[in-house]
């Protein structure tokens, strides 16, 4: 009886034949225990060369359940009573009598979607103090850029309520009416 490697090195083996053949080997299932030896190859069906195979860049491979995101550029959307100044390390809020801020880069998926953890404060009545005592809210912005329209909502993460759906344009003046 001829004695064959143990079945995990049998696999790293044929493994590493496919990673450096570019050629795709079908096998049906089989079983046997990590002591026994694999003697029957019976159940190893033809290996057969991939068509058009191409080796993949390593720079080019990402993490399972990871979706690529692409930073939003610097630029300015207004809207009805908000206007959103997207900058390079944050993004500014401004409401008609309140304001918010997402400390990092605004970062979306390839359909434009975003969903960010960020601050609010607000309302304030009358002008901004110097030592502003407002203190800020932990909130989360979800929603979407496509072409030069953004949609979000505002939610307060502690008590889940919305505070309120906006809809911006980029390069438009903002609408705002201040607070007396």
């Amino acid at each position: 009886m001829t004695h064959v490697a143990a079945p995990s090195k049998f696999l790293l083996v044929i493994g590493l034949l496919i990673v450096f053949t570019g050629v795709s080997a079908t096998m049906t299932a089989f079983s046997c225990s990590s002591r026994s030896s694999l003697t029957d190859l019976s159940s190893i069906s033809a290996i057969t060369p991939l068509e058009d195979a191409k080796p993949i860049p390593s720079n080019s491979v990402t993490k399972m359940n990871q979706t690529k995101l692409y930073t939003v550029a610097p630029a300015s959307f207004g809207g009805m009573g908000i206007s959103v100044s997207v900058e390079k390390g944050a993004v500014k809020i401004e409401y008609d009598c309140a304001e918010g801020e997402i400390p990092h880069q605004l970062k979306i998926d390839k359909k434009g979607h975003f969903k960010v953890d960020g601050f609010h404060k607000g309302p304030n009545i009358g002008p901004i103090r110097q030592n502003d005592p407002r203190k800020p809210d932990s909130v989360r912005y979800e929603g979407q850029i496509i072409g030069k329209v953004m949609k979000f909502k505002v939610t307060m993460v502690k008590t889940n309520e919305v505070l309120g759906e906006f809809t911006l344009k980029r390069g438009r003046e903002p609408v705002m009416h201040r607070c007396a």
